[in-house]
């Protein structure tokens, strides 16, 4: 069975979902960050995925403050993402007890930090390749990339990553269902990497599918906020 990871994503410390990571279509929730961990975390989630997205964008981290506002039993729940790009703002996270942190832009940007933090964390270090069509994006989405991504997941191999999360640009927030074609090319190509698969999930058998390509975890926010029947 897939293992979903309820996705949490915050602007000014708002609950909020993009389409297609585009800053303009923004839609806001009227549940706080505190209910809704609160809520994923009596559901029995172990693995929650938040995404800093005014860091995603800004490249430094701007939301951690809002780990203050929730239980610290809950810390230990949350993977953190977004902005992690400069030494100081991961001598931040690493004051708290976190699941995990997942790094994007740095990886294309400045890999000798990458595996400095991967050397000094407290916790696992997770990839975020995301891609849009064939072409990886950095900068939360905002910048199409050059380098080859069979190059970076190649790279991914050779460091060992624990886990390689990989959004379909084109799919996210729609709820139109994932992009299985690009799972089941990756899974093809790379077939030892632990890929989790995000974007466009809406239902059980969206995650059948995703299974059946080879896809053993799947981040999930749309689909958790607005039909969380569908998938539980």
């Amino acid at each position: 069975m897939v293992q979903i990871i309820p996705s949490i994503d915050l602007i000014n410390q708002k609950v909020v979902r993009l389409k297609k990571g585009k800053f303009d279509q923004v839609t806001e929730y009227s549940e706080s960050f505190l209910a809704l961990i609160t809520k994923y975390a009596d559901l029995g989630f172990q693995q929650i995925h938040v995404v800093d997205l005014d860091g995603a964008k800004s490249g430094k981290s701007q939301q951690l403050e809002i780990l203050k506002t929730i239980p610290e039993s809950f810390h230990s729940k949350i993977q953190w993402s977004g902005g992690l790009r400069q030494r100081e703002d991961f001598e931040k996270v690493f004051q708290y007890n976190l699941n995990g942190i997942v790094v994007s832009s740095l990886i294309l940007q400045d890999f000798s930090l990458v595996q400095e933090i991967t050397r000094t964390s407290p916790f696992p270090v997770r990839w975020a390749l995301d891609m849009n069509q064939s072409k990886l994006t950095t900068e939360g989405w905002q910048t199409i990339s050059n380098i080859d991504y069979k190059k970076m997941f190649n790279l991914a191999i050779e460091n060992q990553v624990p886990q390689v999360l990989v959004t379909s640009i084109q799919k996210d927030g729609l709820n139109l269902g994932a992009d299985f074609d690009l799972y089941k090319k990756l899974k093809i190509e790379f077939p030892s990497l632990n890929l989790v698969a995000s974007g466009g999930i809406r239902n059980r058998q969206d995650l059948d599918h995703l299974e059946s390509i080879g896809i053993q975890a799947a981040i999930i926010g749309r689909a958790m906020l607005e039909s969380e029947k569908s998938l539980l």
